[in-house]
C-alpha cells in the first residue's frame, strides 16, 4: 500500500529524518534486532517486564549502532516505509496545523499479508473542488500507476479503504496549512477486531476466547496487569505460549472518564482521565502532560502554583532553579545567587545542568556526593536533574516532607551514616524514578504509616542499623514494586500484622541480628511472595513457609515446624529412656531405703546416684509431654515455651541431676580406689563424711544449675537455647553464656571422666595382681569385666558429647541429626543404665533378693530343699571367701 501526501507545490523540500532520539540524532533506519529487520523504532524488547515495555519505543543511532535510544518522531518529518503489521502515522506537525506546500509518501509492505485495510482517526484538509488543492491519495500498490483506492479531503472523516495484497501507497498533499491540522489514520494488515502493541506479542491480533491461569477470556482483560490497562493473548492459551500485549481497537473511541494519548506514530492508548496534568507521564509520547490547564489545583496549602499549572513548594520560589519548568517561580523580584558547589564532588566547572537538555538524563553521570560535616538539611540548591545523592556521616537529623520532591529524577539516595531520628510524611514524595534508598546507620526509633509513600518503583530499602523498635501497619505502603528490604541489626521489638501490605514484590528480607524480637504475627507474610528470609529464629522461616537455602537461620539441633522432637525414632526413645530412668530408679530407691546394707557409705552413695538419675527421667518424661501436646503445632508456641517457667525448670533439673550423677559416681570411684588400692591404710569414706560429701555434692550441683535461672544478664535464654531446654554447646554458634555451658558440661565433666578413667585403670591392676598372688581368678575376672562394662558405658556417654562440644569450639559442625542423638539419648542413657549397674547386676543385690525370696516363702507355707540351701551356702560362702582374699583379710560390702 502507499499514501502519497502533497500540498500544491511542485517543488519538494528535502526532508530530515523520521525519528530521532531524545538527543536530536537521526535514528538508524533500517536496522536489525533479534534477526528483524525495522524500518522504523520499535517498542519489540526481550525485557520480562512485558507491561511496561510500550512506553520506551526505541531505536539504534546513526552513529552508535549498539545502545538502545528513546525514540521521537522529527515533527517536521513525514513519509516513510512501514513494513510492521500494524502501525499508526500522521501528517507532519499533527496535530497542529501543517506545513504550506507539503508532499508526503508513505509505502507499506507487509510480507505475508493477504490484504491492507486502511481507517482513519482525524480528518482535517482543506475542501475544494475535485480535492486539487489539498488531499490524500490511496492506491492499491506501491506505484501511483497502480488502482486508485480513492482521494480524499475536507474535515469528514473517510471511510476505510483495503488493498487486494500485502502493498500499499498513501500521498498526502497540502497547500493552506496555516489553517487545517492534517490527519491521522491507522493500518493493519490482518482481519483483527483487537490489534496487541507492546509486549512480546509482536503487534499480532488478539486471540479469543483465552486461557489464562485455568479462565477463559472472550475480550481483553485488566487482571494481574500493573498499569491498569486491558491485555490479550496472542494465543489461546497464554500459561503454555505466554504471548500476549496490550488491546488496542482504533475504530473504537477511548470511551467517559478516559483520554486519548495523542502518540501520533505509534498506537492508540487509553489512560484515565484523573492522570491528565498530574504531573507524571503516562503517554508514551508524554501527551498527558502537555497543554494543561493552568487551573489544575496544589495538593498543599504551602505550595506555590506555577503559571503552566504544576505545583512546587513556597520555598522554591527566588532559589535560582527553574522549578516549574516555566520559569515562573523564578520571576518578578528575585535576587538570584546561585550558591557555588565547591562542597559537592563530580561538579562539573559550568553549564552542568544545562548539558543534561530538556529530557531525561538518558545515562548521563550525574550524581552529588555532600562531603559537608555539619550539613543539617537536604539542599535545595543542586541540579534538578542529579540521578543520584549521597549524604553521609553529617549532622542531618530530620527529613522534612518534600525534601526530595523537586529532584524528581533521582534514582539512588544514600543517606548512611547519618543521625536521622525522624522521617516526616510526603518526604519522598514524587520519587517515581527512585529505585534505591540506603538508610543504614542512622538513629530512627520508629516507622510510620506511609513513611515512603510516593516512592513507587524504589526496589531495594536498607533500614540496617537503626534502633527502630516498632514497625506501624503499612509502615511501607506504597512500595508495591520493592524487592529487597533490610531491616537487620536493630532493637526490634514489634512488627504489625499488616507491617508489610501492598509489598506485591517483596522477595528478600532480611530480620537477623534483631534480639528483641521474639514473636511475629503468624500472618505478617500472607501477602507478600517471599523467597528468601535471614532471621533469628528458625520459627520465623516457619512462619513464611520457608525452608533449606531459601531461609537462613540458626538450626534447631531438634525441632521442626511441626514437632518438638523432629525425628520420630528420637520421639519414641525418649519416653523409653524416661520410663526406664524413672521405674529403675525409683526401684532402686526403695530397695536401698527398705534393704538394710552391710555397707552404709555405698549404699548412701547409690541411694543419692538414684536420686540424680530419677531427676533425668522427670526431665525425660517431661520433655516428652510437652512434645505429645504441641504436636503439629509447634512453631506456634516454640519462643513461649522456651521461655515458660516450665522448661526452664525442666533445664534447672536435667542440670542437677547430670552434674550430681557426674559427682557422685566420681566420690564412688575414688572411694573404691582407695579401698582397694591402699586398704590397710582406711582412708575410705566414713558414714559421717559420706553425708558431708553429699551434701556439698547437691549443693554445688544445685548452684551450677540455679545460677542460669537468676536473671542474670549474661544467662538470659540460657536454658532456653532449644526446645528441649539443654544448655549445651554442641554448634559453632556462640550465644551469650556459651563460654559457663563449656565449663559445666565440657571442662568439669571431662576432669571427671579421665579421674574415673584413671582410678579404674589403676583398680584393674591391682586386682590382676592380686588375682597372681591369691589365685582368686573368676573372682578377679568378674570384677574387672565390671569394671571395663562401667568404664565403657560413662564413656559412650560422656565423650561424644565432650569430642562434638570441643569441635564445635574450632569451628566444625556435624548434621543435626548426631546433636539430637547425643543429646537426648546419649546424655541420659547413664541415668537408665546405673540402677542395673549399681545395684541390681551386682552379686549383693542377687544375694539379697534370694534370701527375701526365701523369707517370703517361708512365711507363705512354703519350703526350701536341702539342695537349694546347699547350694546357697556355699555361694555365700565363695563370694566372702573371694572378698577376704581379694581385701587382704577386710570382709566388705562390694557393688563391684
Amino acid at each position: 500500500m502507499l499514501v502519497y501526501l502533497r500540498i500544491a507545490s511542485t517543488r519538494t523540500k528535502k526532508q530530515p529524518c523520521a525519528f530521532v532520539t531524545e538527543n536530536n540524532k537521526c535514528c538508524k533506519l533500517p536496522f536489525e534486532f533479534n534477526n528483524r529487520k525495522y524500518t522504523e523504532c520499535t517498542a519489540d524488547s526481550t525485557e520480562k517486564d512485558w507491561d511496561g515495555q510500550w512506553r520506551n519505543p526505541w531505536c539504534f543511532p546513526e552513529d552508535d549502532s549498539s545502545i538502545k535510544h528513546p525514540c521521537y518522531r522529527s515533527s517536521p518529518s513525514c513519509g516513510g516505509v512501514r513494513t510492521q503489521v500494524a502501525g499508526v502515522f500522521s501528517s507532519a506537525n499533527f496535530p497542529n496545523n501543517y506545513t504550506n506546500n507539503t508532499t508526503c509518501i508513505w509505502r507499506i509492505s507487509v510480507e505475508l499479508a493477504n490484504h491492507i485495510t486502511l481507517n482513519f482517526t482525524d480528518f482535517d484538509l482543506e475542501n475544494g473542488s475535485g480535492c486539487e488543492n489539498a488531499y490524500v491519495q490511496v492506491y492499491d500498490g506501491l506505484n501511483t500507476t497502480d488502482p486508485s483506492l480513492g482521494k480524499f479531503c475536507g474535515s469528514e472523516i473517510p471511510s476505510g479503504v483495503r488493498s487486494s495484497g500485502s502493498q500499499m501507497l498513501v500521498v498526502f498533499h497540502g497547500y493552506n496549512g496555516d489553517r487545517y491540522k492534517g490527519f491521522r489514520a491507522y493500518y493493519d494488515s490482518g482481519n483483527c477486531k483487537v490489534r496487541s502493541y507492546g509486549g512480546n506479542g509482536g503487534g499480532a491480533c488478539c486471540v479469543f476466547p483465552f486461557t489464562y491461569k485455568g479462565k477463559v477470556y472472550n475480550k481483553c482483560t485488566e487482571e494481574d496487569d500493573t498499569t491498569g490497562l486491558a491485555w490479550c493473548s496472542v494465543t489461546s492459551d497464554y500459561g503454555r505460549d505466554r504471548k500476549r500485549g496490550h488491546c488496542v481497537s482504533e475504530n473504537v473511541s477511548c470511551g467517559s472518564n478516559k483520554f486519548e494519548c495523542h502518540n501520533y506514530h505509534w498506537w492508540k492508548q487509553c489512560i484515565d482521565e484523573k492522570l491528565r496534568c498530574n504531573g507524571y507521564s503516562h503517554c508514551a509520547d508524554q501527551s498527558d502532560e502537555t497543554d494543561c490547564p493552568v487551573e489544575v489545583p496544589c495538593n498543599f496549602s504551602n505550595w506555590f502554583k506555577c503559571s503552566n499549572g504544576r505545583c512546587v513548594p513556597d520555598y522554591w520560589r527566588c532559589d535560582g532553579k527553574d522549578d516549574c519548568g516555566d520559569r515562573s517561580d523564578e520571576q518578578s523580584g528575585c535576587s538570584f545567587q546561585v550558591q557555588a558547589c565547591s562542597w559537592v564532588s563530580h561538579c562539573p566547572e559550568s553549564r552542568w545542568e544545562a548539558s543534561l537538555g530538556n529530557k531525561t538524563p538518558y545515562k548521563i553521570d550525574s550524581f552529588v556526593i555532600c562531603n559537608r560535616k555539619d550539613l543539617g538539611a537536604i539542599p535545595t540548591y543542586l541540579p534538578v536533574k542529579i540521578t543520584k545523592l549521597v549524604i553521609k556521616e553529617t549532622r542531618l537529623t530530620v527529613i522534612e516532607r518534600f525534601s526530595f520532591a523537586r529532584y524528581e529524577h533521582l534514582e539512588e539516595i544514600d543517606l548512611e551514616g547519618n543521625v536521622i531520628e525522624k522521617i516526616q510524611a510526603n518526604s519522598f514524595i514524587k520519587l517515581q524514578s527512585l529505585k534505591t534508598l540506603i538508610l543504614k546507620r542512622n538513629k530512627l526509633r520508629l516507622l510510620k504509616t506511609g513513611t515512603f509513600e510516593g516512592s513507587t518503583s524504589l526496589t531495594k530499602l536498607d533500614l540496617e542499623e537503626n534502633p527502630l523498635e516498632k514497625i506501624e501497619a503499612r509502615a511501607f505502603h506504597g512500595l508495591q514494586r520493592l524487592q529487597k528490604l533490610n531491616l537487620s541489626n536493630m532493637d526490634l521489638r514489634t512488627i504489625s500484622s499488616e507491617a508489610f501490605y501492598g509489598m506485591d514484590s517483596l522477595t528478600e528480607l532480611y530480620l537477623h541480628h534483631n534480639k528483641d524480637l521474639q514473636q511475629i504475627p503468624l500472618d505478617v507474610f500472607d501477602s507478600v511472595p517471599l523467597t528468601y528470609l535471614k532471621a533469628d529464629k528458625f520459627e520465623f522461616c516457619c512462619i513464611a513457609k520457608l525452608s533449606g537455602p531459601n531461609c537462613s537461620a540458626p538450626k534447631d539441633l531438634f525441632s521442626s515446624c511441626d514437632d518438638l522432637m523432629a525425628n520420630t525414632t528420637l520421639y519414641v526413645c525418649i519416653w523409653i529412656l524416661g520410663s526406664i530412668a524413672l521405674v529403675g530408679n525409683a526401684f532402686v530407691l526403695m530397695w536401698r531405703m527398705k534393704t538394710k546394707s552391710d555397707n552404709k557409705v555405698h549404699s548412701l552413695l547409690l541411694l543419692n546416684l538414684a536420686i540424680a538419675d530419677f531427676l533425668m527421667g522427670i526431665y525425660l518424661i517431661i520433655i516428652a509431654g510437652v512434645d505429645v501436646f504441641y504436636r503439629g503445632r509447634y512453631f506456634i508456641y516454640n519462643a513461649s515455651w522456651k521461655r515458660s517457667a516450665l522448661c526452664q525448670f525442666s533445664g534447672f533439673v536435667s542440670t542437677i541431676s547430670s552434674e550430681a550423677s557426674v559427682f557422685i559416681l566420681t566420690i564412688m570411684t575414688v572411694d573404691r580406689y582407695v579401698t582397694i588400692v591402699h586398704p590397710f591404710r582406711h582412708i575410705g569414706l566414713s558414714v559421717r563424711g559420706t553425708y558431708i560429701a553429699l551434701f556439698i555434692t547437691w549443693s554445688v550441683a544445685i548452684v551450677l544449675a540455679g545460677v542460669p535461672v537468676t536473671g542474670i544478664e549474661y544467662f538470659k535464654e540460657f536454658y532456653a537455647r532449644s526446645g528441649v531446654c539443654l544448655p549445651l554447646q554442641l554448634t559453632a554458634n556462640k550465644p551469650i553464656g556459651w563460654e559457663y555451658s563449656v565449663f559445666l558440661f565440657l571442662a568439669l565433666n571431662f576432669s571427671s571422666f579421665m579421674l574415673i578413667f584413671v582410678l579404674y585403670l589403676v583398680m584393674f591392676f591391682k586386682i590382676q595382681k592380686t588375682r597372681e598372688m591369691s589365685g582368686a581368678g573368676n573372682a578377679v575376672t568378674s570384677i574387672g569385666t565390671r569394671m571395663v562394662f562401667i568404664v565403657l558405658t560413662d564413656f559412650s556417654c560422656w565423650i561424644p558429647i565432650i569430642i562434638i562440644g570441643i569441635a564445635s569450639l574450632l569451628g566444625m559442625e556435624a548434621s543435626p541429626t548426631v546433636y539430637a542423638w547425643i543429646a537426648v539419648f546419649v546424655l541420659p542413657l547413664n541415668s537408665a543404665l546405673n540402677p542395673i549397674l549399681y545395684t541390681i547386676s551386682t552379686a549383693n543385690f542377687r544375694r539379697k533378693l534370694r534370701g527375701t525370696i526365701r523369707k517370703r516363702s517361708r512365711k507363705t507355707g512354703g519350703y526350701v530343699t536341702e539342695h537349694s540351701l546347699l547350694d546357697s551356702k556355699s555361694a555365700n560362702s565363695g563370694s566372702t571367701n573371694g572378698k577376704s582374699k581379694l581385701l587382704n583379710g577386710h570382709t566388705q560390702e562390694s557393688d563391684l
